[in-house]
């Protein structure tokens, strides 16, 4: 272009913009851009653009922005630069994204990959992740329940408590009588706990004892018999400290009269003073 001493001076952009062609502007535009991106920022000190990956609790979309950068200002060739990033994506990226960009099908494009990856932190991700976690090791546990034996038997899908063995082979004395579940070890030092139930508090039912005749005794027959005996005891005492003239005679037995009864202290409680003799 050739100027002549006439023409105003280019001394401002515009005036220099309007007598250049619109590719030239364009190339100039281009290339002035590269410049910008390649000027790494003040007090940075960048590493390679193969270093840039994601931290655990980093958002995807915020590491594909430094991905970016790293690559615009060291990569110059533009047909490799979408290569890069996209490679460097899915090798760099933390292992929760490497996870959801390898369940992808196909080829992904980067814009399927920015959205997919976008959920990764969010609750319902989270929720998701915590019930893999908890299924796998549901399924770990019931694994090792199933081959776990029994200490008792040896049969595995039990425990010594649970076992048939020891549930069929239990003396009955072990069970309640009153509710029929299997009592608890009572304390040494509690002398009354083996009267009573230790699964339901209640008072056991001993069993009725056999007699002579091989019949039951029941309790209130059992007192019956001590008063009696008791009784008998008292007679024979009373009938020592009467007097010579009034025994019995032959086969006729005197009884002694009221009154000795009830000056016989031993008596006294078993005869009232206003009854008459035996």
């Amino acid at each position: 272009m050739v100027r002549d001493d006439d023409d105003p001076p280019l001394d401002s952009a515009a005036r220099q913009a309007s007598f250049l062609p619109r590719d030239v502007l364009t190339d100039i535009k281009d290339a002035a851009r590269k410049a910008i991106v390649q000027i790494p920022p003040a007090g940075v000190t960048e590493s390679l653009f193969t270093d840039v990956k994601q931290c655990p609790s980093e958002p995807f979309a915020s590491f594909i922005d430094r991905l970016t950068q790293a690559v615009d200002r060291q990569v110059i060739d533009e047909g490799v630069k979408s290569h890069m990033i996209r490679c460097l994506a899915f090798a760099n990226a933390n292992p929760e994204c490497k996870r959801v960009i390898s369940a992808m099908s196909g080829q992904p494009t980067m814009a399927e990959i920015l959205e997919a990856c976008s959920k990764v932190g969010t609750p319902q991700h989270v929720a998701t992740i915590l019930g893999d976690h908890v299924e796998k090791a549901v399924k770990e546990a019931f694994a090792n329940f199933q081959q776990r034996q029994c200490y008792k038997c040896g049969k595995p899908r039990h425990f010594k408590k649970n076992c048939p063995q020891i549930t069929n082979n239990a003396d009955s004395s072990d069970h309640c009588s009153a509710c029929g579940k299997r009592k608890r070890r009572p304390a040494r030092n509690n002398a009354d706990s083996s009267d009573h139930c230790s699964a339901c508090g209640k008072r056991k039912r001993r069993p009725a004892r056999n007699n002579a005749s091989g019949g039951t005794q029941s309790g209130n027959s059992r007192r019956s018999a001590n008063r009696q005996r008791a009784t008998t005891q008292v007679m024979a005492m009373t009938q020592e400290q009467a007097p010579q003239g009034k025994q019995s005679s032959g086969n006729s037995i005197l009884t002694p009269s009221a009154g000795q009864f009830v000056g016989s202290p031993a008596i006294q409680s078993y005869y009232h003073p206003g009854r008459n003799a035996i």
